[in-house]
């Protein structure tokens, strides 16, 4: 019988091993799925923030005050709700704030990836606002999350 270990790449071994110990930190996976976001205003058009979600591809972002203090989020779905009356019924272009949800589930910044997890599986929405000192500081997306899990090395985390 003949022992084969293949030759290690040494271009990639430490990329590999850097990979590997960014899924097992904690505090990198937590600063992983927070993604930095433009926040929505609740007198922007309608129709500018269905045309910034299509070209960021975005599902949701929240609607800030001029506090950047949350104060609604607005979603495809909402944007979906907007698109059907105006094309449809022929309605005028509206405002964010006629759209958007007012009661909102937030994740505090120093949530833990299981509290996260959580919220996605108990609720149906695709994104979360991430909140730190009562101001919006970003979004996670269920996508990055799932990305981040599945890719994780491991099950201790």
């Amino acid at each position: 019988m003949v022992n084969y270990t293949p030759p290690i790449e040494r271009d990639k071994a430490p990329r590999q091993r850097e990979k590997d110990e960014h899924f097992t930190s904690s505090y990198n996976i937590i600063s992983r799925v927070i993604k930095e976001s433009l926040p929505l205003h609740a007198d922007m058009d309608i129709q500018q923030a269905g045309e910034f979600f299509i070209k960021h591809q975005i599902t949701g972002l929240p609607v800030v005050d001029e506090h950047e203090r949350l104060v609604g989020f607005l979603s495809q779905k909402d944007c979906l709700k907007y698109s059907l009356d105006a094309k449809y019924y022929n309605h005028a272009s509206s405002k964010v704030e006629h759209y958007m949800s007012e009661n909102v589930v937030t994740i505090p910044k120093e949530s833990t990836l299981t509290f996260i997890v959580e919220l996605f599986l108990h609720y149906p929405y695709h994104t979360f606002p991430v909140i730190e000192n009562g101001q919006v500081i970003g979004i996670v997306e269920r996508t990055t999350v799932f990305e981040v899990i599945h890719n994780m090395k491991g099950t201790n985390w």
